[in-house]
């Protein structure tokens, strides 16, 4: 994998995160009574949690959930799979931490496909809601673990 491709990825990355992080999600939570958007609860949520969400959410906000968050967060996880094995590659990763981030890929839009039902619905039943709490808490330890084996190996390379 060429360098040029761990650089761009890498900044479209941290660019895409600032964006969500510091711009979308503010806007999306202002009015939620501190209640974080379905992707922001890392070790995932309760169900009756995601209900009240949605019954904070107001309207502006459930748009730009809808229609600029989520459309955003389905180029997302393509680019940064793609940082992420170019990266764990050129760092000389085993197979097994190769598998990481397809599966935070699939975790991460099964999430999406699920934050779309419940938000253009305005209902959190228990089975969505658990399982999309279950693909936030995979997609957050996939991803913690990517940044495991990254740190890993950039030990190892550099001992």
């Amino acid at each position: 994998m060429s360098k040029k491709l761990i650089w761009v990825t890498g900044a479209l990355t941290v660019a895409i995160t600032g964006i969500m992080d510091f711009v979308n999600f503010p806007r999306i939570e202002k009015n939620t009574d501190g209640i974080k958007a379905f992707d922001m609860n890392s070790f995932g949520y309760p169900p009756e949690q995601a209900q009240r969400f949605l019954d904070l959410i107001d309207e502006d906000a459930r748009q730009l959930y809808l229609k600029k968050q989520l459309p955003l967060d389905t180029i997302y996880p393509v680019i940064y799979t793609t940082f992420f094995i170019s990266s764990l590659k050129a760092l000389g990763a085993n197979k097994a931490m190769m598998a990481f981030p397809p599966a935070l890929y699939i975790f991460d839009n099964l999430e999406n496909i699920c934050s779309v039902k419940m938000l253009r619905d305005r209902k959190a039943p228990k089975p969505l809601a658990r399982f999309a709490s279950t693909m936030t808490l995979l997609k957050s330890l996939t991803m913690y673990s990517i940044f495991g084996f990254l740190g890993y190996l950039l030990y190892k390379k550099n001992k």
